[in-house]
């Protein structure tokens, strides 16, 4: 799971039902328990998605996703909107780090700059760390 910074909003993808779809749980106040969660709008796809990260003040997510792309299936994705209240816009490939082997799990370094990711190198459980950067 995903939470804010403001601890009013946190982001999963249920394993169940199949396939996994990311969800939002908010709530009023850090006191308040959270309610029921909804649907990301504009997020998922009839083939999967998982692993949401949020940044810059949560108008940028970051995920996995199983739907077809240019690198094969199990990339990363991303999408912006223009503030924490708006649907996000349609999620776009994040092309420098696909590959052909999965990939899931991202984080995304405060200043945007940087994303981390782990990478299925061999199928079944062997996963390894990765990184991708750009210029500020």
């Amino acid at each position: 799971p995903f939470v804010t910074a403001d601890g009013l909003r946190v982001y999963f993808a249920p394993t169940s039902p199949s396939p996994q779809r990311i969800v939002v749980a908010k709530r009023a106040n850090v006191a308040d328990p959270f309610i029921s969660p909804t649907e990301v709008a504009n997020i998922n796809s009839a083939s999967g998605e998982a692993d949401p990260m949020l940044f810059a003040n949560d108008r940028v997510i970051v995920f996995a996703s199983d739907r077809p792309a240019q690198g094969g299936s199990g990339n990363l994705w991303y999408a912006t909107r223009t503030n924490e209240d708006q649907p996000f816009g349609t999620p776009i490939e994040l092309l420098g780090t696909s590959s052909s082997m999965d990939e899931s799990d991202p984080h995304v370094s405060p200043d945007g700059c940087r994303i981390y990711f782990a990478r299925n190198v061999g199928g079944g459980v062997d996963w390894q760390l990765f990184s991708a950067s750009s210029p500020p």
